[in-house]
């Protein structure tokens, strides 16, 4: 074999080889979820914002997709913001947001479904998912208030307020899913829960009699 068939040989070996790599450590994260409302007692006055933490294995290509507009209901108009997670995220760690995205591979028929794809180096990031449009600030605190001026702490949640599906591919591993901040469910619910309680431990007493 000639030097130059050999070069090429050789060539050809390791770009299968990197591709062999990249499509082993390729993977794909589905989320299926929802954010709610959040009711002041008379209206709903904002809705919480989801927080999908993820690990990027090797710097890599990533590409963050949202389902929901014409496919989900409710549907909403999604807005996305991505950080860099280094256990106290900042501000200034957001480095990524989309708005109305391009018509992704996941099945979306509007471009109000939000869509990123971008490198990312290896390390932590967590993903803010919420109906559009909210600030850095509010996808930090996890809530947005659309109307009023009501503190979280008075604040219930009441109802879903937008479905959505995330896809995130790449060399990505999921760590956890979170719904901004605790906020109470309305008291209607827990009184219907604490029934249920009762009648269950009712039940269970007369079963041992």
């Amino acid at each position: 074999m000639k030097p130059i068939q050999k070069l090429r040989s050789l060539v050809c070996a390791l770009a299968l080889a990197v591709a062999a790599m990249s499509s082993s450590n390729a993977a794909t994260i589905v989320v299926d979820d929802s954010t709610h409302w959040l009711n002041n007692g008379s209206s709903n006055v904002g809705y919480t914002i989801d927080l999908i933490n993820f690990n990027v294995g090797s710097t890599s290509q990533v590409t963050i997709d949202l389902l929901s507009v014409g496919v989900f209901s409710p549907g909403m108009d999604t807005q996305i913001y991505l950080a860099e997670d280094d256990g106290d995220i900042q501000p200034v760690d957001v480095m990524w947001v989309n708005d109305d995205g391009d018509l992704g591979a996941d099945g979306s028929v509007f471009e109000l479904d939000s869509y990123l794809d971008l490198e990312l180096e290896a390390g932590t990031y967590m993903l803010y998912v919420g109906a559009c449009c909210y600030s850095t600030a509010e996808a930090l605190a996890g809530w947005r208030l659309v109307s009023g001026s009501d503190s979280l702490s008075s604040l219930t949640k009441n109802g879903v307020s937008g479905v959505y599906r995330a896809t995130i591919s790449g060399d990505v591993s999921l760590n956890f899913v979170s719904e901004g901040p605790v906020v109470p469910v309305p008291a209607t619910a827990w009184l219907f829960a604490s029934s249920l309680g009762a009648l269950v431990t009712l039940r269970r007493r007369r079963q041992a009699h």
